[in-house]
């Protein structure tokens, strides 16, 4: 039998049940209260609405981007938000009486943290497109026309107009300082309140007699009131409990709505407890997709192609580091890889956008102990799984990877490498993790260990598999747990949703001959 075929066979088989599962709370939620009283939110990377007082939500169609920080339009037909892409932050707009969303920027520059003025016909948010931090900037709905209006030193964040849209306040930090910043109509920008730990999610109360905002400091994140009186008082409003950083939510100028302890809280300014506003969620898990060990494809045998192509992906990962590049064309000349350059818009020939997927040199990592009397024809069965270079210990290396570098019989590169005796898992060909997320943190170590030594590790869940370090194909940044590091029912779902296998052992820097490979 051959191993390395088996070895590819579990590498690439993803197994997943079709089930449906019923969330009724989540990690890091932001929500947004409209003029009706529907509830918006985030879960999960979807927007959902909500009844006033709780109940079912409802999962709005806004693409398969990760949407986050939902905000109702003044007349309530619409919500703008931003968008999570290619370790960017885009704004988009989604009508919820027809359904459609349209994006508001495109790809170019980091905008986030949009808010509506309350006319209706513009949209304010953060953005970094004048390379100076970010700054203040306003969007005109009508006309698309777009106009900065903060250039403070550091970064200016998280605006938010008066109800009567003459006063603006907003999130500065230059360098280890918050600050909460006032303007008011007509007069210069004024310090509310100045910190040297982090200010965020500042909001309005209707009458615009003071400013909620969200303090983080030793003590753990607490929600902080400003009454504007001259000099303005600030007071400790609530401190109970893992509140998110979240914006408070004023339904009128007597209640607020805000996010805390995976849920959705409500409490009455006059009130020292807060009640609990329940919601569900129907989370439909994707269809299971067949095993590729089912079948073996011989790979077409055809000429190399002429020309030049450029892919464009939302991020690379070359093999040569731990991290992704972000923002890179891969240029293709006559059938290979010619160079890669930074995103370049005047590019000539055949320019292939895809998107938000993230671009791999093919699996490179794969140790297999082949079986002495391989024959030619296991190239392109290998191949044909998706493992284009093997780390092998094989008396036939150097005349197996001669034959499938040729134009006649495809097959992987091979890479010598030898597996001391004395190591447990010398004669092993491939490491199997599982167990809860605290076991994966123990297996670190070992984890590194054996990658460096060629050994593909395997989880067979996210818990696992993100305790053990495997985050590059996870995407763990993409999953934060809450600001008391605890994580709810939405990330329990998605770090032990089935018998999910994780390929956490795609090559770097350490894998023994990458760098002879790629000189």
């Amino acid at each position: 039998m051959y191993r390395c075929a088996a070895l590819a066979a579990l590498l690439f088989c993803t197994v997943i049940s079709r089930s449906e599962v019923v969330l009724t709370e989540g990690t890091n939620l932001t929500i947004d209260v409209g003029p009706d009283g529907r509830i918006a939110m985030d879960l999960l990377g979807s927007l959902w609405v909500l009844p006033a007082r709780g109940g079912v939500a409802d999962a709005l169609d806004v693409g398969l981007l990760p949407a986050e920080r939902p905000r109702w339009s003044p007349d309530g037909t619409a919500i703008v938000y931003q968008v999570h892409a290619a370790e960017q932050r885009r704004i988009a707009l989604h009508s919820v009486s027809d359904a459609e969303t349209r994006p508001l920027s495109g790809d170019r520059h980091f905008d986030q943290h949009p808010d509506w003025h309350p006319d209706g016909e513009r949209i304010v948010y953060s953005s970094d497109r004048y390379d100076t931090g970010f700054d203040l900037w306003e969007l005109d709905l009508p006309t698309g026309l777009t106009w900065r209006i903060s250039s403070r030193p550091g970064d200016e964040t998280e605006p938010a107009w008066s109800a009567d849209g003459r006063h603006l306040i907003y999130i500065n930090r230059d360098s280890d300082t918050w600050y909460l910043m006032l303007r008011r109509h007509g007069q210069p920008d004024e310090i509310v309140v100045e910190s040297t730990t982090k200010l965020s999610a500042p909001s309005w109360r209707p009458d615009g007699s003071l400013i909620s905002f969200v303090r983080q400091d030793v003590d753990g994140v607490h929600i902080d009131i400003a009454v504007l009186s001259d000099p303005p008082l600030v007071r400790r409003f609530i401190s109970d409990g893992d509140i998110f950083e979240s914006a408070v939510s004023w339904p009128d100028r007597s209640r607020m709505l805000y996010a805390a302890n995976g849920a959705i809280m409500a409490r009455n300014f006059d009130s020292w407890t807060s009640n609990f506003i329940p919601f569900s969620a129907l989370v439909r898990q994707q269809p299971a997709t067949r095993s590729l060990a089912s079948r073996q494809r011989q790979l077409p045998k055809t000429s190399q192609p002429g020309g030049s192509l450029t892919v464009r992906t939302g991020r690379l990962f070359d093999g040569t580091g731990d991290d992704y590049q972000i923002g890179m064309d891969i240029v293709i000349k006559n059938g290979r890889v010619a160079e890669l350059l930074p995103r370049d818009e005047s590019l000539e020939g055949i320019v292939v956008d895809m998107g938000d997927l993230t671009a791999l040199p093919g699996f490179i990592d794969s140790f297999a102990s082949l079986p002495e009397d391989a024959t030619d024809t296991l190239g392109p069965i290998v191949l044909s799984y998706g493992v284009t270079t093997m780390l092998v210990d094989h008396p036939r290396h150097e005349q197996l990877t001669d034959r499938w570098s040729g134009r006649d019989l495809p097959g992987p590169r091979l890479l010598p490498v030898a597996l001391a005796s004395s190591d447990p898992a010398a004669n092993a060909w491939l490491i199997v993790l599982d167990g809860a997320f605290n076991e994966g943190v123990e297996w670190r170590k070992s984890v590194t260990r054996w990658q460096s030594r060629g050994l593909p590790v395997l989880a067979k869940n996210w818990r696992v598999a993100l305790g053990s370090g495997a985050t590059l194909l996870l995407g763990a940044t993409s999953l934060p747990a809450s600001p008391a590091g605890r994580r709810y029912a939405d990330l329990e779902l998605v770090n032990g949703a089935g018998p999910v296998r994780i390929v956490s052992a795609l090559a770097d820097s350490r894998t023994p001959g990458v760098r002879q490979l790629l000189a």
